[in-house]
């Protein structure tokens, strides 16, 4: 699976599991895309990844194909992707009962770690691996305001494989010359 497959998978996962949640409201947006973005209105939840990392030693699978007549070289390496997850969203100070980014990001976590977002990445050949405490930080916004910006990581594991092919040879020709 490449990079792009998977943060698709992320996303639209991380979405089914806001809208089961009666949240459809909070957009998901990749962030660091490299075209300019902005910031999304309303609640939003990035994500970006991590540094992967390689888990354990390559494995390589040789196959014959006879209707083809090639052999086919797998190469199977597992990944680790980690991503960070991060929720910016307006707080009203004199509400109660409205939601704070890391209330949004604390369900996003759950969702993330539940059943469903499991087993819908399981059926992809991706695997969770774990999620990280929620750090809040705070960062002065483009208002003047502290604005808080939670956020977690999780990493998934998943095979990445290259396929190589070649011909089988036809004819073998031996001979001996004299030195």
């Amino acid at each position: 699976m490449n990079d792009k497959a998977l943060q698709i998978a992320v996303r639209a996962n991380i979405l089914a599991g806001l809208s089961r949640h009666g949240l459809s409201d909070v957009s998901v947006v990749a962030a660091n895309q490299p075209t300019n973005q902005g910031r999304v209105e309303g609640p939003t939840i990035y994500f970006f990844p991590l540094p992967e990392s390689r888990y354990g030693w390559q494995h390589t699978k040789r196959k014959y194909d006879p209707a083809t007549s090639e052999f086919k070289r797998e190469e199977r390496q597992w990944i680790e992707s980690s991503f960070q997850v991060q929720c910016l969203s307006n707080d009203d100070p004199y509400s109660t009962t409205s939601m704070t980014a890391k209330d949004i990001l604390n369900i996003a976590a759950m969702i993330i770690a539940g059943r469903d977002f499991i087993d819908e990445m399981r059926k992809l050949g991706v695997g969770l691996q774990r999620i990280t405490a929620i750090r809040n930080p705070y960062f002065v916004n483009d208002h003047g305001e502290f604005e808080p910006a939670p956020s977690f990581d999780f990493t998934v594991s998943h095979l990445r494989a290259i396929i190589e092919q070649s011909k089988t040879a036809e004819r073998i020709t031996v001979s001996t010359h004299p030195i």
